[in-house]
């Protein structure tokens, strides 16, 4: 077995945008894209690692990582990629390669709780679940395509959960690195306040984590990772 490396070539505008990728995903068409911290990569030719690069408008002024993705997952009845980025939530139209970002905004309780998306997940009823550095949302989208680059368009209205830890809610239980759905369809979410078992149908969560006097506990409360075999 061996290895094909594709490496950022400042010389060559087809290779791949960055040299940090922060997450893969094949879609239905088999296709590979690559979240990096300069755009969103569609590896087009294997052998020759040839990429197409796709960049979101500014969003944030002064902001340096509008471009930066974290999570990939398809709505495959609309073809629409959902990405997690630094800087928001964004739908993704390969057939067009435009996008509708969606943002925090203070005046809107319906906006994104926090601008910083770790994850998304999409579930068995066609639900999507935003995982963000404060909080999760659940939101279901109504449109099928995106034209042109938008931003709060077309509109999304958000649920926002709080979870909470011993009754109470604090800064690391609410900063959610990754999560999944099982075979049970049960939804598990990887905190920096330990693991959490997420109740879909009444908002309330069963939180596991480290305890000193407990050997069979977390080794740690800081959960990066959440993976079903």
């Amino acid at each position: 077995d061996s290895f094909i490396h594709y490496r950022h070539d400042a010389a060559r505008p087809e290779s791949i945008a960055n040299n940090v990728v922060t997450c893969l995903f094949e879609d239905a068409s088999r296709r590979i894209w690559a979240g990096t911290r300069e755009g969103l990569c569609r590896l087009d030719d294997r052998e020759r690692g040839v990429f197409t690069t796709f960049r979101r408008p500014q969003l944030l002024k002064g902001s340096t990582s509008k471009d930066t993705f974290r999570s990939i997952t398809e709505d495959t009845s609309t073809g629409l990629l959902w990405l997690g980025a630094s800087d928001g939530l964004a739908a993704f139209d390969p057939r067009t390669g435009a996008f509708a970002s969606f943002l925090h905004d203070p005046a809107d309780a319906q906006s994104l709780s926090r601008n910083a998306v770790n994850k998304v997940i999409r579930d068995e009823n066609g639900q999507f679940w935003a995982l963000t550095e404060y909080g999760l949302n659940s939101f279901k989208p109504t449109f099928d395509h995106v034209a042109t680059n938008t931003v709060q368009e077309p509109g999304i209205a958000f649920h926002r959960y709080m979870l909470l830890s011993d009754g109470t809610m604090s800064p690391g239980t609410n900063f959610v690195r990754d999560g999944l759905v099982d075979r049970k369809h049960r939804l598990w979410l990887a905190t920096r306040g330990g693991l959490q078992l997420f109740n879909r149908t009444t908002g309330s969560s069963t939180t596991y984590r480290s305890k000193s006097a407990d050997p069979t506990s977390l080794s740690d409360g800081l959960t990066q990772a959440v993976f079903e075999d």
